[in-house]
């Protein structure tokens, strides 16, 4: 049969937990058996027979790969699906499957040229990031200090192997199970399961496709920002609209969709959308989109190092606003600071002297012009030799 699965490597490494998570989302039932015995028995009754499976508890057994194999044979007349597909099923049991599919120019044997892959690769792990910042906590952009849970969050990701149809890069994001919870206290749902931050982040990433997708058109018809910054509740920010603003410079790339498949250990009960589509015109105005969230967005704890090219002095208090000139996202650009006291006189001197001013704060933009807000650990600092 073609789709079979014989490499004994291969089938030792499915987790006897995942087969039996895939089993019970697809409607088998267990059969009493005690802690004790090498195998759980399930069975599945259909219209017009049942049908019964054994899956063996641990893989250290001389004969595990071949007890999964004959629950592959079975699952797959009982489906009429491949054991290939099945396998590769119960592999992502507890992980939610994200899909980006890219519809390649003048390619139809599903390869990519390798910067286009390149570009998805890191659009996906940016977007990830984006999702997982979100579900921390909603804004309209982030700094480059992610917050910790989403870069943890990040390196448990994993890259699968690609699917046909066109080009299909897939994310594999893992989840726990879902447990029904047992209770006798009126007020608490029995079949309620607390929520888990993995999930979240791909339920983040569901609604906030959905939502950058009706601020687009929102904000093409009206040429108004506001429907993206009215979508920043929903998961949208600066970062996922770069994000997928650097599908952009994929050359051969015509279309991209995302979409997301929850893992069956942990169904999602919520009736999200879970295909979004892009067109390379929509992705463009995105990504123009996300530039200018992030020009109105502050940065928190932004550090400053440039040179002062200016500083008044309104009265005779050591008070007033220091022009800095420094590095703000890789261009040159005047950020305004005002100083008082013995600060006013650093920024002074390092003005008088040719010396860098170093300092932190949040970094806003009103218009043309930066601001650096409540400025601390202010010094003036000697340039190095081989930067003079």
């Amino acid at each position: 049969m073609k789709g079979q699965v014989t490499d004994p490597e291969f089938l030792s490494s499915i987790r006897s937990v995942d087969v039996q998570l895939y089993l019970r989302s697809r409607g088998w039932k267990p059969i009493a058996t005690t802690m004790q015995t090498e195998a759980v028995d399930w069975e599945f009754t259909g219209v017009d027979r049942s049908v019964e499976v054994t899956v063996p508890r641990n893989a250290r057994w001389r004969d595990y790969a071949r007890r999964v194999r004959e629950v592959l044979a079975e699952l797959s007349q009982l489906e009429g699906r491949s054991e290939n597909a099945i396998a590769q099923d119960i592999q992502r049991a507890s992980r939610d499957i994200i899909r980006m599919r890219a519809v390649v120019d003048n390619r139809t044997d599903g390869s990519i040229p390798l910067e286009d892959g390149s570009l998805l690769a890191r659009s996906a792990r940016s977007l990830m990031l984006a999702a997982a910042c979100a579900a921390h906590e909603p804004r309209r952009a982030y700094g480059p200090r992610k917050p910790a849970p989403a870069t943890e969050y990040l390196r448990g990701l994993s890259m699968g192997q690609t699917e046909v149809g066109s080009f299909v890069l897939t994310v594999l994001s893992p989840v726990p199970p879902a447990f029904t919870q047992q209770t006798v206290l009126p007020f608490v749902d029995a079949a309620a399961t607390p929520d888990h931050y993995n999930r979240r982040v791909t339920r983040t990433l569901s609604t906030a496709l959905g939502a950058v997708t009706r601020a687009t058109e929102a904000s093409i018809a009206t040429g108004d920002i506001t429907p993206f910054d009215d979508a920043v509740a929903e998961g949208v920010s600066a970062d996922l609209c770069e994000s997928l603003g650097i599908l952009h410079e994929c050359a051969t790339v015509s279309a991209v969709s995302i979409s997301i498949g929850w893992a069956p250990a942990r169904p999602e009960p919520s009736q999200l959308p879970t295909s979004h589509e892009f067109t390379p015109d929509a992705i463009e105005y995105i990504g123009a989109a996300g530039r200018s969230l992030r020009e109105r967005s502050p940065v928190d704890d932004f550090e400053m190092l440039g040179i002062v090219i200016a500083i008044d002095r309104p009265s005779d208090a050591f008070a007033g606003v220091a022009t800095v000139l420094t590095d703000v996202g890789g261009n040159p650009r005047k950020v305004r600071i005002a100083v008082f006291g013995e600060d006013w006189t650093k920024a002074h001197d390092a003005m008088k002297l040719g010396l860098l001013l170093s300092c932190r704060g949040e970094l806003t933009r009103e218009g043309k012009h930066y601001e650096l807000r409540n400025p601390r650990s202010i010094s003036a600092i000697a340039p190095d030799a081989d930067e003079r």
